[in-house]
């Protein structure tokens, strides 16, 4: 079952973790008379341990600050399946929940629920449900297909420039800086 998202809502973009490629670990000691990992076999040891020949830098920590196996480094850290704020509302409005519908009871979304009281009260005259339902359809509130073309009739010579006449009018009352429109007297 796939889940369809119904918000307009951007969720936070998701992180990809990159690790940057640490070199080929040391040799591991073939002898049992060895006691730290020393990187070049037969090499002087310093006081803390380390060859000479080890060079500490970018991606090679000091060999005594390395993390040991099964040392955890942030124990208090976030747990593995902890779930994100987003997460868990897409989670909640998708659960179905049984509703009556007349005479009889359905189970729908949680986030179906939501709209069908929005639209009730945007139906009731609530203003601010219709504005957000309005919102949330898309913005425009009106049902024109994508290229906004009328089906219908050709326009008369008259017609169109009854219709030119009004969008100029309307463009200079929204622009600030439109020039008058003249008004053409006419038969």
């Amino acid at each position: 079952m796939t889940k369809a998202r119904a918000t307009n809502f951007p969720l936070p973009p998701t992180r990809v973790r990159t690790r940057s490629r640490v070199p080929d670990k040391p040799p591991k000691p073939t002898s049992e008379s060895e006691e730290s990992p020393d990187p070049v076999p037969g090499a002087p040891c310093t006081e803390e341990g380390q060859s000479a020949a080890y060079q500490v830098g970018y991606g090679r920590p000091p060999l005594h600050s390395r993390v040991q196996p099964g040392q955890k480094l942030n124990p208090k850290g976030r747990p593995r399946g902890a779930k994100n704020t987003a997460t868990l509302v897409q989670e909640e409005l998708d659960r179905k929940v049984s509703v009556r519908e007349g005479t009889r009871m359905t189970k729908i979304s949680k986030r179906q629920v939501a709209i069908v009281n929005l639209s009730n009260k945007a139906a009731g005259g609530d203003v601010k449900a219709l504005v957000t339902l309005i919102a949330l359809e898309g913005g425009t509130g009106t049902r024109l297909p994508p290229d906004n073309s009328f089906a219908g009739p050709p326009l008369n010579e008259r017609d169109r420039a009854i219709l030119d006449h009004m969008r100029q009018e309307l463009a200079a009352t929204l622009s600030m800086n439109a020039l008058p429109v003249k008004k053409e007297e006419g038969p």
